[in-house]
């Protein structure tokens, strides 16, 4: 893990607020908890595949790990609440899969995209070179959002999921 991901970095939203964006760990199980709790079921499922709850706190267990090198994930703060998450996992030595999922009030206004960038930037310190974001063919926003990042992209069609593989040749 590189010293540049273990400081807090702000950045603003489109309305002009001030996020901060640090890595999760231990500390913040109960955040991650809550943010879960709060997240409606539209976005669990977009991000988890199903309407269940149960498999978002299942995996906020995972993402409460302190950070290693081949898992990352980074919270964005709005007055001190956990309003999105964001990770990235390691599945090969240059390449790993990437998860995003922010409050439904908070969405819209670039905080998903601060936080991509995060963990994008993470990931390329960290040697990877290609992330794979698996994402329901409908949801636009999402779709959009990875695609409008400023990187290659590519699509494909796996199952009833599409793959949105980003090409890290620079810093993100």
């Amino acid at each position: 893990m590189t010293v540049e991901d273990e400081v807090t970095v702000e950045g603003h939203d489109r309305l002009g607020r001030s996020v901060q964006m640090r890595l999760i760990g231990p500390p913040d199980a109960a955040a991650l908890h809550e943010l879960y709790t709060s997240a409606s079921t539209r976005s669990i499922q977009r991000r988890f595949f199903t309407a269940s709850r149960q498999a978002a706190f299942d995996y906020a267990v995972r993402e409460a790990q302190s950070a290693t090198d081949a898992h990352r994930c980074f919270g964005a703060f709005w007055a001190g609440e956990l309003i999105g998450v964001v990770d990235w996992e390691r599945t090969s030595e240059v390449a790993a899969e990437v998860g995003l999922l922010v409050l439904d009030p908070q969405q819209h206004i670039g905080v998903g995209t601060l936080l991509l960038r995060r963990a994008l930037t993470s990931a390329f310190r960290a040697g990877i070179r290609t992330v794979v974001a698996e994402v329901l063919p409908y949801n636009a926003e999402m779709i959009d959002v990875l695609e409008h990042l400023g990187l290659p992209w590519r699509r494909r069609r796996d199952a009833d999921c599409l793959e949105i593989e980003l090409t890290l040749g620079g810093q993100p």
